[in-house]
């Protein structure tokens, strides 16, 4: 059983869409490293969670990012 921590930086149901298709609810989770997001993605435990989110969703996109960097002087 895979159990790894993510910060919430972001879960607000009050955005304000100025551009795209306006969502729901708005989520951003921060994890260790990429490896750490994938495992708890794939994770068994979260499967049933996950399958619950889909089919009560039509409008959900996940997506794996990398932290912004300023490019440096």
């Amino acid at each position: 059983m895979v159990r790894e921590i993510a910060e919430i930086l972001v879960a607000d149901y009050e955005t304000k869409t100025l551009e795209g298709k306006e969502c729901a609810v708005n989520v951003v989770l921060r994890f260790e490293s990429e490896d750490a997001a994938m495992n708890w993605y794939n994770d068994p435990d979260y499967e049933p969670v996950k399958k619950i989110r889909l089919d009560s969703t039509s409008n959900g996109t996940a997506t794996l990012t990398k932290q912004f960097v300023p490019p440096s002087d």
